[in-house]
């Protein structure tokens, strides 16, 4: 066992669990399908492998505040979770959501956990569990990735074929603190104060809020673009030498144009924060949230949002190692607050393990959403050409009618997008 530092996100983690208490809507979730004969001493194997390959999955936390420390623990059996449902999948994925969404005391456990319900001879829902302490969006992947070559090296009497793991999340936390003690971390410090100076808060208000909730839980409302949107989207940007990432800020951003009148926006959105080759492979939380500030003309059309999106994002992605922790907080609190939100594009597919004698297809399980922000709007490729996506909204802030009123404008935005005659966004 050996102690470490803790990174910058683990103490943001620490501090949300100690205010908020342990809350399972930190926990981290990749659940699939499972068709055919499931080998558990197999999956138990995979399991000890890949938590014996990346610390982050047997790393607990002690102390607190500057002092909080990363506890990385010797590699040990892990053993999947396993129970049979007789009532179907729907009451497996029932029980599996109750599951995982019971909170991780980071200060004990291990931060993975692997659940099985079993519901046929050959049918089972498998939930992939690691707390937010320990993963993000990148890392999940890479997990789920490697959990599959382990299961199938097991399975075949072989030794999988992976790339190095490059930094455990402990030499991550280290080279961060390297970077945000040396002259380019202080550099990074005085161009978000310069780029953020004067920037004004979301006015995004909900006129049918009564404020009279104390429900603290999230809603999803979901969308999904039409086939052409989603291809004249990627051809615009094309054209435009533009990402679907650019194109979708731009369409967030007459969004939020058309419902504020605001023409200086800043709109934070997640960013790997893996420029490092050694960090490729790493399971951790290193992602950052990115503020990135669109300044809009007076009548922007889709090509002037596009070019404001393409070059801010530029430079956010150059910055984009500084954790958002450091930059200037907002001290309001309650209904008063300014509305915190946060834009991503996720193009990292949540892609089912390939197991041999086994289909496994990816799928949902039911849950309580909880989220810090106000508002969150996600989009992903929908694997067909085109998009699809959800905003999460509080109930302490919005209602459901409200937000899909604003998701039926986001996809408005979009389809006005794909056909760049049409304009967007010429709100004044």
């Amino acid at each position: 066992m050996s102690a470490h530092p803790a990174s910058m996100n683990q103490r943001l983690v620490s501090l949300l669990e100690r205010y908020r208490g342990a809350i399972g809507s930190l926990n981290v979730i990749s659940s699939f399908h499972l068709h055919g004969p499931l080998d558990l001493a197999a999956l138990e194997v995979a399991l000890t492998r890949t938590g014996d390959r990346h610390e982050a999955l047997r790393t607990t936390l002690r102390g607190a505040g500057a002092r909080l420390e990363q506890v990385v623990h010797p590699a040990r059996p892990v053993a999947p979770l396993v129970e049979r449902v007789r009532a179907g999948r729907d009451a497996a994925a029932r029980v599996l959501a109750e599951r995982c969404l019971a909170p991780v005391d980071l200060r004990a456990e291990w931060p993975l956990r692997c659940h099985v319900a079993s519901f046929g001879r050959d049918d089972h829902l498998l939930a992939l569990m690691v707390h937010h302490a320990a993963t993000d969006g990148w890392s999940q992947a890479v997990v789920v990735e490697d959990l599959a070559a382990f299961y199938t090296a097991a399975v075949t009497d072989t030794e999988p074929e992976l790339p190095p793991a490059g930094w455990q999340y402990r030499d991550f936390s280290a080279w961060q603190a390297e970077l945000l003690g040396s002259e380019r971390g202080r550099a990074s410090r005085e161009f978000w104060r310069d780029e953020l100076a004067g920037a004004p808060p979301l006015e995004l208000f909900d006129d049918g809020w009564t404020g009279s909730t104390d429900d603290a839980e999230s809603e999803r409302v979901e969308f999904a673009l039409p086939a052409e949107v989603g291809a004249g989207l990627r051809a615009w940007g094309r054209a435009n030498r533009a990402t679907p990432f650019t194109a979708f800020m731009a369409a967030v951003a007459a969004l939020l144009h058309e419902h504020t009148g605001q023409r200086d926006l800043v709109v934070p959105t997640m960013m790997a924060n893996r420029l490092r080759r050694e960090s490729q492979r790493t399971v951790g939380f290193l992602a950052n949230l990115v503020p990135v500030r669109l300044r809009l003309g007076p009548a922007p059309d889709f090509g002037d949002l596009v070019s404001e999106a393409k070059a801010r994002l530029r430079t956010a992605i150059r910055h984009q190692e500084l954790p958002p922790q450091l930059l200037a907080p907002t001290a309001t609190r309650g209904s008063d607050a300014p509305v915190t939100l946060v834009f991503q594009l996720l193009d990292i597919p949540a892609a089912a393990p390939s197991l041999p004698g086994v289909e496994a297809t990816s799928c949902e399980l039911p849950q309580r959403y909880g989220s810090r922000f106000d508002l969150e709007l996600e989009t992903w490729p929908d694997g067909g050409g085109s998009f699809g996506g959800f905003a999460l909204f509080s109930h302490r802030r919005f209602t459901r009618r409200w937000a899909e009123s604003l998701v039926a404008d986001l996809v408005d935005q979009a389809t006005r997008a794909a056909v760049p005659a049409a304009g967007v966004g010429s709100a004044s």
